[in-house]
């Protein structure tokens, strides 16, 4: 397992851990152990007398919500029992939970303008794309009207703010990926892949309909306009019982963050801020014509590189139809970082659910500062060893400015 420290900035630390709880779903008892590397991180950054006052918080994301309830409970019981033996302040059933899809769309779209400083009274907001492994998250403000499942109301330094705040769980881009392969495997001639480089013998395992696992090898089509229709297609239909179709963003003129697998998918391409989908749909219509040593040569990762037709494809079709942006507005901004600090939406799920010197609350006040380890992009993320006492008094000074941020 590799980690990654992040530098340390107003008493806000971050580290990486590649690996995932819901790949442990064969073997949940092993999960808890596996979050030894982002303790011993923490271990660094908290002073020995502290750690006993030192609360901690695990969320789980769209990786877990993926799995069963009895797969579920065995994993975050394995969590709990292996966080109760840190020097840690012991956590409650209720610390280490599995976090609902709206509120990580929330909680992703506070951290992203808290640390933009965009909640002065004249300041506009951004709205917020994140995509995972098995889910896919906006947010954003907007004057028409929202529907009632993804309306969410917060209030930030006295502020109201009423979002379109949803995740689309089935829909993050390895979710993606398996659905569109089991639309090629029963509807392409001859196991053609449109998505796949027209030189392309690729062997996958694939999810049929019915629940079997078959493996398949598919023959590489390369065809840019084929494999944008099937990641149409597939946002109306999708991997999920609720579609794109079914709980659209309303039409929004601000701009937008976007993070995580957009990052990974467009940086490497050296896609400049601000974008729009019409320059991803350029970068779609040349790679997906280009042979698999061309795509390999661009220097994009093994991952990657097979897969770049498909993602390019899929991420044109969500700016597009899932955001209803035109084609030519540059209204999309690649981040990694705001002003030094890790994209996520575990900063925001702190400033929620904290108050400094105090533990976990409910959601109306918050404090600032902590350690963040995240765990996997769309699996699990330990959102918050929060830095209690002293730390948490210095960071409400330097670092949240005295904000209070509230879900209404």
């Amino acid at each position: 397992m590799e980690t990654k420290p992040g530098k340390p900035t107003n008493c806000s630390l971050w580290v990486w851990s590649n690996s995932g709880l819901s790949s442990f779903k064969e073997a949940p008892s092993k999960a808890g152990s596996s979050l030894q590397p982002l303790i011993d991180f923490a271990l660094q950054h908290v002073p020995e007398a502290k750690r006993a006052t030192t609360p901690m918080t695990l969320r789980a994301t769209a990786g877990l919500r993926l799995l069963g309830d009895e797969v579920q409970n065995a994993i975050l019981n394995s969590v709990r029992s292996f966080l109760r033996s840190t020097p840690f302040t012991p956590p409650s059933d209720d610390d280490v939970a599995i976090l609902s899809g709206a509120d990580e769309a929330v909680t992703a779209w506070v951290s992203a303008n808290y640390l933009l400083d965009n909640f002065g009274p004249t300041k506009p907001s951004v709205g917020i794309l994140d995509l995972g492994g098995a889910s896919t998250q906006v947010a954003t403000l907007s004057a028409a009207t929202v529907p009632a499942e993804a309306l969410r109301a917060v209030e930030v330094g006295g502020r109201p703010f009423d979002l379109y705040a949803y995740s689309h769980l089935g829909y993050g881009l390895h979710e993606a990926r398996r659905h569109a392969d089991r639309i090629a495997a029963t509807e392409g001639g001859a196991s053609l892949h449109p998505c796949f480089a027209k030189d392309a013998d690729v062997a996958t395992d694939v999810r049929m309909k019915d629940g079997t696992l078959e493996r398949v090898v598919f023959k590489g089509e390369g065809s840019a306009a084929r494999c944008a229709a099937l990641a149409s297609k597939l946002l109306k239909e999708g991997g999920s019982e609720i579609s794109f179709a079914a709980v659209p963003a309303p039409k929004s003129e601000g701009d937008f963050l976007a993070f995580s697998y957009y990052f990974d998918v467009l940086e490497p391409l050296r896609v400049e801020s601000p974008f729009s989908p019409a320059t991803v749909a350029a970068h779609r219509d040349a790679i997906c014509g280009e042979s698999a040593a061309d795509i390999a040569a661009r220097g994009i990762s093994p991952d990657f590189a097979s897969r770049a037709c498909f993602d390019l494809s899929y991420i044109y079709a969500i700016l597009k139809e899932g955001v209803g942006s035109d084609d030519g507005a540059k209204r999309f901004h690649l981040v990694r970082k705001i002003n030094g600090k890790e994209m996520s939406w575990s900063l925001g799920l702190m400033l929620l659910n904290f108050r400094g010197g105090g533990g976990a609350k409910p959601p109306t006040t918050h404090m600032g500062g902590g350690v963040s380890l995240s765990h996997g992009y769309g699996a699990v993320v330990v959102a918050a060893v929060v830095v209690a006492a002293l730390y948490a008094r210095h960071a409400m000074r330097r670092y949240s400015s005295g904000m209070v941020v509230k879900a209404r």
